[in-house]
């Protein structure tokens, strides 16, 4: 890469356009070999050590990432025959089939709710047109939940710190399964779909079955950094 590059990203950093950035780039002839990272490894001023940079082996949240994993371990499921695409997944996830639909709200502030009346099938999880969407992108989910139910309102990328996906994401569908797309937490009761089905927890399944096939070890892609404390010093914030 050119410094002109590295100095384009430099100056995004102290613009705050970017908080920071770790490239890597391999061209698949193994011609084109870059790492390089820049900006600070916490934004928060007190942290310690203090001004520490960005390292190519810093460890960065996954966010939305984890849900590719979470795809293909799913897919393993359907390719072992447990669970097809077209299966519906009610009696795996009662939880989520229990929920009605939500369309709005009467004038007086009662939610208009409508029995779901279509199969959620697995393939509607892995392509978000199962109804569910999240808190940050459905303004009527947050009304519902903060005004009807009284519920502290899921935040988005929280860390899991005990909760679970029943916990986090039973709330009233979007629309009827299959009858719409919203951007949601279909991959999460995917990935406690993924657990029923194997009798182990998702990282567990993740390790055994797809990280350590790639040669990833335990802990360098994990739902619970904290447990490991190889990875203290090396988050960032």
């Amino acid at each position: 890469m050119t410094p002109e590059f590295e100095s384009t990203v430099q100056k995004a950093i102290e613009n705050d356009v970017l908080p920071g950035a770790v490239m890597l780039v391999r061209s698949k002839d193994g011609k084109l070999n870059y790492t390089h990272s820049l900006g600070p490894l916490s934004l928060s001023p007190s942290s310690s050590p203090a001004n520490s940079p960005l390292q190519p082996d810093s460890i960065l949240a996954m966010a939305s990432t984890t849900k590719l994993l979470t795809s293909i371990a799913v897919l393993q499921q359907v390719q072992s025959g447990k669970v097809a695409l077209a299966t519906d997944i009610s009696p795996h996830l009662p939880e989520l089939a229990a929920q009605p639909v939500l369309s709005g709200f009467t004038p007086d502030g009662q939610p208009i709710l409508s029995p779901r009346t279509e199969p959620i099938l697995l393939k509607h999880l892995l392509t978000h047109s199962s109804g569910c969407s999240y808190t940050w992108n459905n303004p009527d989910v947050v009304t519902y939940l903060t005004t009807i139910t009284n519920k502290t309102v899921p935040v988005p990328l929280t860390p899991v710190g005990g909760s679970t996906v029943p916990e986090r994401c039973s709330y009233p569908l979007s629309f009827q399964p299959g009858k719409g797309w919203v951007y949601g937490s279909g991959l999460d009761w995917a990935g406690l779909l993924v657990e029923r089905l194997s009798g182990v927890k998702l990282e567990v399944y993740l390790q055994d079955n797809i990280l350590s096939v790639l040669g990833i070890k335990r802990g360098e892609i994990t739902f619970y950094p904290a447990r490991y404390d190889a990875l203290d010093g090396r988050r960032a914030e």
